[in-house]
């Protein structure tokens, strides 16, 4: 990846932000000890007073660092489906991150966030976290090829037709939607793991080329052939049973498991198979 290096229009940018976002991209190279990207608290406002600025102490080589973060996570606490937290950070608009060029992990999740058009510019990402929003438009992630691991769960996304280029994805979440057609997915032979449940879902036919996969989610959709998915499942057993007798040379071993949905994203081991 290229190192950015600051121009003129780097500083337009940097002086036409809000001291609330100079704060929170600060608090990146001033503080990095202590920002957890999985640590809600990390964002309270409270907090980054402390720990971010609004101005840049060494203001050339501080907005270099700025420019070539290759990380940026911030939370809130949406997730619990309580009320939101006046003491966290509030996104509403993205256009700070146009110029963070360079970014390959990005977390926004919990924001009630609508749009999502500046997250285009952002071509080297690979892991991109955006549950828990209020999204419907994902077309500004056409373009995104580099994608890698993609969450987009508790939105209100029906057409995923901007997804059907990203064919490096290898990990699709896209539970709590309103999804129906899926044919967009079915070139996106990488994906190992798929989680469509609670959708609108009812012919699965596009996954059947999706050797790979190894995670498929699709309890609480409207799927109208039983037969056909029990066919489907038969093959991904056998494509897992193939993958493991590679590994293991002298033995093979399948489980499978057949578990109703939780919340908890951690709640699924690695090699289960869930309808």
């Amino acid at each position: 990846m290229q190192q950015r290096t600051v121009t003129n229009q780097d500083w337009d940018w940097w002086n036409g932000l809000t001291d609330d976002e100079k704060r929170l991209l600060t608090a990146y190279i001033y503080h990095e000890d202590k920002i957890n990207c999985d640590d809600f608290e990390s964002y309270k406002y409270e907090k980054l007073q402390e720990i971010g600025s609004t101005e840049l102490i060494n203001p050339h080589e501080d907005l270099e660092k700025i420019l070539n973060l290759q990380s940026f996570c911030c939370h809130s606490d949406y997730y619990e489906f309580s009320e939101y937290d006046e003491g966290l950070i509030p996104l509403e608009n993205l256009s700070f991150l146009t110029n963070l060029t360079n970014l390959t992990l990005l977390k926004l999740e919990g924001h009630e966030l609508c749009d999502i058009s500046p997250l285009a510019h952002l071509v080297n990402l690979e892991r991109l976290y955006l549950n828990y929003n209020k999204i419907s438009d994902i077309s500004p992630l056409a373009n995104l090829v580099n994608l890698k691991n993609l969450y987009l769960e508790f939105n209100k996304i029906s057409d995923i037709s901007p997804l059907e280029n990203l064919i490096n994805l290898t990990h699709l979440y896209l539970t709590y939607n309103l999804v129906s057609d899926i044919s967009p997915l079915e070139n996106l032979v990488k994906l190992t793991h798929l989680y469509l449940t609670f959708n609108l879902v009812s012919d699965i036919s596009p996954l059947t080329d999706l050797l790979k996969l190894t995670e498929l989610g699709l309890y609480e959709n409207k799927i109208t052939d039983p037969e056909f998915t029990t066919d489907l499942l038969l093959n991904f057993l056998q494509s897992e049973a193939q993958i493991q007798q590679e590994q293991l040379k002298t033995q093979t071993q399948v489980k499978t498991k057949v578990q109703p949905y939780n919340y908890d994203y951690d709640y699924y081991d690695d090699d289960d198979i869930i309808f």
